[in-house]
Order: C-alpha cells, then sequence, then structure tokens
C-alpha cells in the first residue's frame, strides 16, 4: 500500500493475508451466531439496568430505627454520574 502498512505489519510478526482473515472467520464462526450474541448482550445490559434500579429504590424508601428517611437523591445520582 502507499503507507507500508504491509511492511509493518510483517516487521511485527503479523500477516495482511487473507488465509489469516479466513481462519479468524472460520473461528468465529463455531461460536453461536451473531444474532444470539448481540440478543444476551443487549439482554444482560438490560438486566443490569434493572437490578440497578432495584437497588437505587431500596435506598430511597430505606428508614432507619429512629424514622430518618435518606432525602438527598439528586445528590447520590450527581455521584453515581460522575
Amino acid at each position: 500500500t502507499a503507507l507500508g502498512l504491509d511492511t509493518l505489519i510483517h516487521q511485527r510478526g503479523g500477516s495482511s493475508t487473507e488465509a489469516t482473515t479466513t481462519v479468524a472467520m472460520s473461528k468465529e464462526a463455531a461460536g453461536l451466531p451473531p444474532a444470539v450474541k448481540l440478543l444476551i448482550g443487549a439482554g444482560g445490559i438490560y438486566g443490569a439496568f434493572l437490578y440497578y434500579g432495584s437497588l437505587q429504590e431500596d435506598v430511597f424508601r430505606y428508614t432507619a430505627e429512629d424514622g430518618t428517611q435518606f432525602k438527598q437523591a439528586w445528590f447520590l445520582q450527581v455521584l453515581e454520574a460522575l
């Protein structure tokens, strides 16, 4: 190429041939289909947000033995956003 990327790749011990790409693709094809991986990842993110919301609700609704409650919900959310 004009930038000499092939030379740079070979100097670092790599290869830019199609054979390497084909081997990498065949290894990937042996696993789950990409659509299933996407669904698993999206489901995991969605589940994590649901769990986080449940924990946050417990903090905001907590009442101590002396009757005090957590009143600085906005402050906690600002800290979490940092």
